[in-house]
């Protein structure tokens, strides 16, 4: 077994994990943490989110109500299955940061 069948693994675990729970991961406390200072609105309409390694979208709920425009990333496509079916308004890309990145 290789460290992606691990991964796969984990992403199977964790969609039967969120399963249980049909409500989003909304996180009250992180949307208020997220939430754009107001100097930042004058800058941009909506403020650019990048996460690196988003798994499942544990965060995405919370970064996207928070009002950012979101990408998440991470190598695991089984994960990124997981965290599409529960946020599907985000973006998401395989992508495994210790590589060259696309242009």
């Amino acid at each position: 077994m290789d460290a992606t069948d691990n991964w796969i693994d984990w992403a199977v675990e964790c969609e039967r994990h969120l399963r249980d729970d049909p409500a989003p991961m909304l996180r009250p406390d992180l949307v208020a943490i997220f939430a754009p200072a107001p100097e930042m609105q004058s800058i941009r309409a909506r403020p650019r989110a990048l996460e690196i390694g988003c798994g499942p979208g544990t965060l995405t709920p919370s970064v996207v109500v928070a009002g950012y425009e979101y990408l998440g990333v991470d190598k695991t496509p089984a994960m990124l299955e997981v965290a599409r079916r529960r946020w599907p308004k985000a973006e998401y890309r395989v992508l495994d940061v210790g590589q060259p990145w696309p242009d």
